[in-house]
């Protein structure tokens, strides 16, 4: 637990000085949990918030739902395993008939930080018609959204 009395504590100036959050996520069939959530003192760099997000990604936002920070989250849901065949035979992958696992992300969680998000980028083939003004950009897909424990609400 940190302790804002003591200079130099974790959490003491958790802006600057890199307090982050360890998330562990399960998921079965489709269904994803966060499962475990835990305050580390890491420095973890996000990715631009301007940017379009083409993988998965952890959002952190504030309590109002302004977005503070993405971390990206590779291979975190795989429709594939690794199959080791016989000594000098290649690896393969084929598809996973159990879709059942769990993987972690560390994500930056300043003071303002009240919620994370997981999403999954929106198809390709939700992207415009060539020319089309009045289409809306299609919003990723929200796969888990959970409030960080003891946050500001």
């Amino acid at each position: 637990m940190s302790s804002p009395e003591v200079p130099g504590a974790p959490g003491d100036n958790d802006d600057e000085q890199g307090s982050a959050l360890r998330l562990i996520y399960e998921y079965e069939d489709g269904e994803v949990r966060l499962v475990s959530q835990q305050r580390v003192d890491v420095a973890v760099p996000g990715f631009d918030l301007d940017e379009a997000p083409s993988v998965d990604h952890v959002e952190v936002r504030d309590a109002d739902g302004v977005p503070l920070s993405r971390v990206r989250v590779r291979d975190a849901l795989p429709d594939s395993v690794e199959v080791f065949g016989e000594p000098g035979e290649a690896i393969s992958r084929v598809p996973d008939p159990v879709r059942r696992g769990a993987f972690t992300v560390v994500v930056p969680a300043p003071r303002a930080a009240a919620r994370v998000v997981l999403q999954r980028p929106p198809s390709p083939e939700a992207a415009p018609p060539p020319g089309d003004r009045a289409f809306r950009a299609p919003r990723p897909v929200v796969l888990s959204d959970d409030a960080i424990e003891g946050a500001p609400s």
